[in-house]
C-alpha cells in the first residue's frame, strides 16, 4: 500500500504572489475546487494550504473537504472543496454538513459545563444520583470519571457498533447497547477511551436538565455559539445541504457509504456540523462566551488516574502542544465514513477546523492540521526572495534511521522560470527506492522546510552550513534526525 503511496506522488506546490484574496471559485475541469473564502489575510499561507489539501485529495481519492481557520475570533478562511454528492456532482459549500464523529464529544463536553456553571451537577457525585435505575455495577463511579474515559464503561466492541443500523428512539432506549455489562476495571485506576461513557452523559444531561440532549445542548450550546448548520445526524429527517458520505471497498473504490443511524451514539459521535461552525464554538469556547472562565479550567485540566499519571484528556478535549511546542487542545473524530478535527490555540487565539467526507485509507491526522495550522501561525518564509531561492538550489545528500534501519538518499532543489522544484530519494526496504517530488514550502536563509504527501505527510527542515547539512524529518508520529552534504 505505502509503495503505491509514495509511486504516486507528482506534482510540486505553485507559489502565488501575495494578493488581497476576497472571493475564489477553483473552476478546473472535474469541478472537484469549488470554493473559498478569506477576510482580510495574506493570501499566501492560505494558498499553500489549498494546493496541499487539493493534492491531499487527489492522491487518496477523498470526495469532499472542509477547511476553517480564525485569528483573534476572526474568521480569516473558509474553504470547501469536492463534492458532497459525488454521483449527482453537487458541490461542497461553506454550509455543507458533515458527520463529526468524536468532536461531539467536545459539544457534549460544553453541555456538561452550563450544568456544572447553573450548580446542576457535581462532577464528584455518583453518577447513580442522577440515574438511579442504571444497572448498579461493582464500583462506584462518578462523572468527572465518566466524562475522563477513567469510569471503566466500555468503548465499542467492533466496528459494528460505530455503525450501528438499530434505530432508538431515546436516549434512554440507547443505554440498553452496554448497560448491562460490567466495568472494565476499577474506576479512576485506568484510562480507557469510551464512546459510550458519553452516551451515559447525555443521559445525565437530560436528567439533570429536565429536557431531552437535543434540545439542551442546541438551546445552550449551538445558539449562543451561533452554530446555525450543526444538529444531529437524524438518519429519519431530510437535513439540506447534508454531506452524503463515502467508504473505501476491497477493490480500493471510493462508493457510498451504507445507511447508518447515529442515534445509538448522538452524544458521542453522532453530530454533524461545518466547519465554520466548529470555529464559532472554538471562538465561543476560547472567549468564555457561555462558560465562564472557571468552568472552562475545569473542563480543560488534564485527568489523572489514582496513581498520580495524566491522561492527557480533559472533560471533551485531549490538551497538549503541537510539534512546535505550542500549548493547544484539540478533539478529532474517526468514522469509516468521515474524519473530523478541531484544534485551539489559546495563546495565538487561533482555531482550525478540517472536515472529510469520508474515513477510511485517507491518511489524514491531526499532524496534518498541525502542519496546516503552522502554515498561518508562523508564514515566514512562504514567500522566498531570488537570492533565497538561488542560495538553496543544489543538491543535498542526507543519511538518517528510517524504522531502525540506515537510509542515505538525496534531495535535488532547482529553480525554474521563478519556480523552485524539488524532489527527494528515499531508497530502503520497505518502500524500495522512489524519487519523489517535494513542495518547497518554507524558506528562511539557509533553512528549508519541505512536505511531501506519501500517506501522512512527510516534513523536513534542513539547515545548509556551506556543504554541510543537518535537519530534522517526521513522518505522521515517526520523528527523526538527518545529517549529510550539500553540493551547488
Amino acid at each position: 500500500m505505502k509503495t503505491k503511496i509514495w509511486s504516486r506522488l507528482n506534482s510540486v506546490i505553485k507559489y502565488l504572489s501575495a494578493f488581497l484574496l476576497i472571493l475564489l471559485c477553483f473552476n478546473n475541469s472535474s469541478g472537484k475546487y469549488n470554493y473559498s473564502y478569506a477576510n482580510n489575510y495574506d493570501s499566501i499561507p492560505i494558498m499553500a494550504a489549498t494546493n496541499m489539501l487539493k493534492k491531499h485529495m487527489e492522491e487518496f481519492d477523498i470526495p469532499g473537504m472542509q477547511i476553517a481557520v480564525s485569528i483573534k475570533g476572526k474568521l480569516i478562511w473558509s474553504g470547501a472543496f469536492g463534492f458532497r454528492d459525488v454521483e449527482n456532482k453537487i458541490a461542497v459549500n461553506s454550509q455543507t454538513s458533515f458527520r463529526i464523529a468524536s468532536v461531539s464529544k467536545s459539544l457534549t463536553a460544553a453541555a456538561i459545563g452550563i450544568l456544572l456553571q447553573d450548580k446542576k451537577i457535581d462532577l464528584d457525585s455518583s453518577v447513580y444520583k442522577y440515574l438511579p435505575s442504571f444497572p448498579k455495577k461493582r464500583w462506584n463511579f462518578t462523572l468527572r470519571q465518566l466524562a475522563g474515559h477513567t469510569s471503566g464503561i466500555r468503548h465499542y466492541n467492533s466496528i459494528e457498533d460505530a455503525s450501528s443500523t438499530i434505530h432508538y428512539n431515546s436516549v434512554t432506549e440507547s443505554l440498553s447497547q452496554f448497560k448491562d455489562d460490567t466495568l472494565l476495571f476499577e474506576p479512576g485506576s485506568q484510562y480507557s477511551y469510551s464512546s459510550y461513557g458519553y452516551v451515559l452523559l447525555s443521559a445525565v444531561i437530560e436528567s439533570a436538565s429536565a429536557q431531552n440532549f437535543p434540545d439542551f445542548i442546541n438551546s445552550k450550546v449551538f445558539v449562543p455559539s451561533e452554530m446555525t448548520h450543526t444538529s444531529m445526524d437524524y438518519c429519519d429527517k431530510d437535513i439540506p445541504n447534508r454531506s452524503k458520505f463515502y467508504i473505501l471497498n476491497e477493490n480500493n473504490k471510493r462508493i457510498l457509504a451504507p445507511f447508518i443511524d447515529n442515534s445509538n451514539k448522538f452524544a458521542s459521535g453522532g453530530m454533524i456540523s461545518t466547519a465554520e461552525d466548529l470555529v464559532k464554538f472554538g471562538n465561543a469556547v476560547l472567549f468564555d462566551k457561555f462558560l465562564k472562565p472557571e468552568i472552562k479550567d475545569i473542563l480543560l485540566s488534564k485527568m489523572k488516574t489514582k496513581d498520580g499519571k495524566e491522561t492527557g484528556n480533559g472533560i471533551g478535549w485531549e490538551i497538549g502542544k503541537d510539534p512546535g511546542d505550542r500549548p493547544v487542545y484539540y478533539m478529532d473524530g474517526s468514522l469509516p465514513s468521515a474524519r473530523s478535527f478541531i484544534i485551539v490555540y489559546p495563546d495565538e487565539q487561533m482555531i482550525i477546523s478540517v472536515l472529510l467526507n469520508t474515513g477510511s485509507s485517507v491518511f489524514f491526522n491531526k499532524e496534518e492540521v498541525f502542519m496546516l495550522a503552522d502554515l498561518f501561525l508562523d508564514p515566514s518564509g512562504l514567500d522566498p526572495t531570488t537570492k533565497e531561492k538561488n542560495n538553496i538550489s543544489g543538491k543535498y545528500t542526507y543519511s538518517t534511521l528510517f524504522d531502525g534501519e540506515s537510509i542515505t538518499g538525496e534531495i535535488n532543489i532547482s529553480e525554474n522560470n521563478g519556480k523552485l522544484n524539488g524532489t527527494m530519494t528515499i531508497p530502503n526496504s520497505f518502500f524500495a527506492t522512489r524519487i519523489i517530488p517535494v513542495p518547497v514550502v518554507k524558506i528562511r536563509g539557509d533553512e528549508i522546510e519541505l512536505l511531501a504527501i506519501p500517506g501522512n505527510w512527510f516534513s523536513l527542515t534542513i539547515k545548509k552550513n556551506i556543504n554541510t547539512v543537518s535537519g530534522k524529518w517526521s513522518f505522521g508520529p515517526i520523528k527523526g534526525d538527518l545529517t549529510g552534504k550539500y553540493e551547488k
